[in-house]
């Protein structure tokens, strides 16, 4: 430890002295010492301080490059080239390999349970009988869809016309219509049966320019419908029945040999006498009784006739019939 006196030199030199690193500002201190006290006295203080005798080596004595150093940079040729990358990467993933743990094997999603079906459920009578309704009604308004609906007729009888021109209604007004229904003059009879064939004929003009607006397929799809409305009549309330749309470009349909067969005999007047159902019966067993080659005189005659149905009807519609196999028609 520096005497007092010793210590506040040393701050009296120092002062304005840039701050410094402990063994720099140590050194400027033991500088100044030895300006201002003996030889002896500043060697004995540096004896006694270690940074003081390294400050003191580095100022007299460089450092000397070791050895081992120099020897290893003459020992490599100029163009040599460092391999050190390649291998520390080498040893890199070796260790890497050496130190990455094992990967875990991923947990198989345990199955989910299947659902318990929901069970059946029995529909009673009165359901079952509510989902036919329910059908039955969507089939009737899909035929009545198809059906079509005509314009409405004019009256074509006399009644019809002397009703329509009291006004059709109930009640008082048709018990007028009939008590002048009952004492019409012949001029006045004359007068309505004209009226009622004018009506007749507008009729037929009306339902023939409307009938036009369709095609012959669905005026055939039209009548098809109406055919299965007539048989549902019992399933349709305060429904009439609706009669066959007749259409002139309508292709008569094809006769077999049993028909060719009928017709001719019921020429003959051997049935004129019978009933139709008679009549029919008889000549049906007259029919099996014939032999083949009795038979194929009609056969040929109702060939002919499908050939002539083909062919109108492909003109008609535009494309063949479905009733007919066309392979099977004699040309």
């Amino acid at each position: 430890m520096l005497p007092y006196s010793a210590r506040a030199i040393a701050w009296r030199t120092t002062v304005g002295v840039p701050k410094l690193s402990a063994r720099d500002s140590y050194a400027r201190i033991t500088g100044a010492f030895n300006t201002l006290l003996p030889a002896s006295r500043s060697h004995a203080l540096i004896a006694t301080n270690p940074f003081a005798r390294r400050a003191f080596a580095t100022d007299t004595a460089p450092k000397a490059q070791s050895p081992k150093k120099a020897n290893s940079s003459n020992s490599k040729p100029p163009g040599a080239k460092r391999a050190r990358g390649k291998t520390t990467n080498a040893i890199r993933k070796k260790a890497t390999k050496a130190v990455a743990k094992p990967k875990k094997k991923a947990k198989k999603a345990p199955a989910k349970a299947a659902r318990p079906k929901k069970p059946r459920v029995v529909k009673t009578e009165k359901q079952i009988a509510r989902a036919e309704a329910l059908k039955g009604k969507k089939v009737i308004s899909e035929l009545k869809k198809t059906a079509l609906n005509p314009p409405k007729k004019l009256p074509v009888s006399l009644w019809g016309v002397l009703l329509a021109e009291f006004g059709a209604g109930k009640g008082i007004r048709s018990s007028e219509a009939s008590v002048k229904y009952k004492n019409l003059t012949a001029a006045e009879t004359e007068h309505y049966t004209h009226l009622a064939n004018q009506n007749k004929a507008t009729n037929e003009a009306s339902l023939k320019n409307w009938l036009a607006q369709f095609s012959p397929d669905q005026i055939q799809a039209a009548n098809n419908a109406r055919l299965l409305l007539n048989k549902k009549r019992s399933q349709i309330k305060g429904t009439r029945r609706l009669f066959k749309l007749r259409d002139e470009r309508h292709v008569k349909r094809f006769r077999n040999a049993f028909i060719y067969f009928a017709v001719e005999r019921r020429a003959t007047g051997d049935y004129k006498n019978m009933s139709l159902t008679e009549g029919n019966t008889l000549m049906a067993a007259e029919w099996k009784a014939l032999g083949e080659s009795e038979k194929q005189k009609y056969q040929d005659l109702s060939d002919a006739d499908k050939v002539r149905y083909q062919q109108e009807y492909k003109r008609v519609h535009g494309h063949e019939s479905g009733r007919l196999d066309p392979t099977r028609l004699k040309a």
